[in-house]
């Protein structure tokens, strides 16, 4: 039986698990690329990356946004939060993030498909840490994000930073450093966000947090600057 110590413990290994997934996923667009239009393959690889984590972050992603727009209050989101069945508005975002998501990796040419590929599964399970530390858990009832907050420590994300600042500059030079430095501050606020909004953070909100974090790199990568 794994233990809460080590389920906590395995957020540091996060960004690690992103860019496994990133090579995975590059490795299947370079076999599709060779039988199939670019546009489908684009679609179906944002399909696999849904598909990789078991759809788990799209689902937060729709339970936080049917929380926060139908709640009053902070017990009337989280218990629309904890309730099987998606809303209108988690619906909307769901499909809004895919679109997204699809256009700005359709937008990307050649090699920054691949780069890309790399890169935004690692920055949206960073998203998760950084959006984490110092954040309370505001479930109704104990969850895995319980154990998130009891177990990250700064070492961790410092390292984990720096790491993932360290492969956004070698795939994407000054740009990927500085998208970097937009989703850690961008994060930082959504934590402080939902501090006032809930009280702290649950796995849904982490959830939310990495398809966000995903959709605003890839975006990111398609502006010029």
């Amino acid at each position: 039986k794994v233990s809460d110590e080590e389920v906590g413990n395995s957020m540091r290994y996060f960004p690690l698990v992103g860019l496994g997934m990133g090579v995975g996923l590059a490795a299947a667009r370079l076999v599709l690329a060779a039988a199939l239009p670019g546009s489908l393959v684009d679609g179906m690889i944002i399909a696999l990356l849904a598909a990789l984590s078991g759809a788990i972050h799209l689902d937060g992603l729709a339970d936080t946004a049917d929380g926060i727009a139908g709640g009053k209050d902070r017990e009337g989101r989280l218990r629309i939060m904890k309730e099987p069945h998606i809303g209108a508005i988690g619906a909307v975002w769901v499909i809004l993030v895919i679109m997204l998501k699809y256009g700005a990796l359709l937008a990307l040419s050649g090699r920054l498909k691949y780069q890309a590929l790399l890169l935004v599964p690692m920055i949206g399970r960073w998203a998760q840490m950084l959006v984490t530390y110092r954040s309370e858990y505001a479930g109704l009832s104990r969850g895995i994000g319980f154990t998130f907050t009891r177990q990250l420590t700064m070492p961790v994300v410092l390292c984990n930073s720096l790491l993932v600042g360290a492969c956004a500059y070698y795939l994407f030079s000054i740009k990927g450093a500085l998208i970097a430095l937009v989703i850690l501050a961008a994060c930082r606020a959504y934590a402080a966000y939902f501090r006032r909004a809930l009280g702290g953070i649950t796995g849904d909100v982490l959830g939310a947090a990495t398809e966000l974090a995903e959709t605003a790199a890839l975006i990111l990568l398609v502006v010029r600057f």
